[in-house]
């Protein structure tokens, strides 16, 4: 039998997983994860990995995917209020040839605060393998640099939805990772996790704590359809609630 790899379902009914990590990223940002939405085009806008809290002054960044299969990095630069968004100039699924609850894919953006012309750039990427990216459509250029970029403290990372769980993801995601600059700050792979019955939290390499809110950790030999963690919930199992999968890692 092949072996059972778990991951994170969402399905975008407040589902969130947050971290204990909420050291703010005052520089350069680069954001991967690996995942497979049930719809790249989905009605609502879907969250795959933020530093957004609840309270207006009190926002980062948010790594989404727009209904019309764009990605979005939004950031709040200038008082962790106002917003300011940066889209993808094509749609992932288009470019990539992606196919609705099916293919899963490496997403990526990449904020340089200082493109060196005073201005700052955002760039997206996809890839089937999270080494070799293809650039999303072009270089969105902003004409000022990021400066005094001083994103606020003390609010959790969340992947699958912003911290009060809106803008839910729909699908399955797999790892994410998030550098400042090239420093690698998290780095939750959900597939390589240790998941036992009842656990509900896990630490990443770097031992900072990812926390299942609603959340469901399934385990698949075949996990091309993301249609099946919300069909099929009993055979094969959802691990928090029945056999624990033997993997490499740390559980809580």
């Amino acid at each position: 039998m092949a072996t059972k790899r778990p991951f994170i379902a969402l399905d975008g009914t407040g589902d969130v997983v947050t971290s204990d990590f909420t050291t703010a990223i005052t520089g350069d940002l680069d954001v991967r994860a690996q995942i497979c939405s049930k719809d790249w085009t989905h009605t609502a806008i879907q969250t795959i990995v933020a530093h957004h809290a609840v309270t207006a002054t009190n926002r980062a960044w948010a790594f989404l995917i727009l209904t019309n299969g764009k990605l979005r990095l939004t950031v709040y630069p200038a008082d962790g209020t106002t917003a300011v968004n940066k889209d993808s100039t094509v749609a992932l699924h288009t470019a990539a040839e992606l196919t609705d609850a099916v293919d899963k894919i490496w997403v990526r953006a990449h904020l340089d605060v200082d493109n060196g012309a005073s201005g700052f750039d955002v760039k997206f990427y996809y890839s089937t393998n999270g080494v070799q990216w293809t650039q999303l459509g072009t270089t969105v250029t902003t004409a000022t640099a990021i400066t005094g970029w001083t994103p606020v403290a003390a609010t959790a990372f969340t992947v699958g939805a912003l911290a009060n769980a809106a803008l839910s993801f729909i699908g399955r995601i797999y790892k994410v990772l998030v550098y400042a600059g090239t420093v690698l700050k998290v780095n939750p792979d959900f597939t390589n996790y240790v998941w036992g019955t009842g656990d509900s939290a896990n630490d990443d390499a770097i031992g900072n704590t990812w926390t299942l809110t609603n959340a469901k950790v399934v385990a698949y030999e075949n996990d091309l359809n993301c249609d099946m963690p919300f069909e099929l919930e009993v055979d094969p199992p959802v691990v928090t609630g029945s056999e624990p999968v033997s993997l490499a890692g740390s559980s809580r």
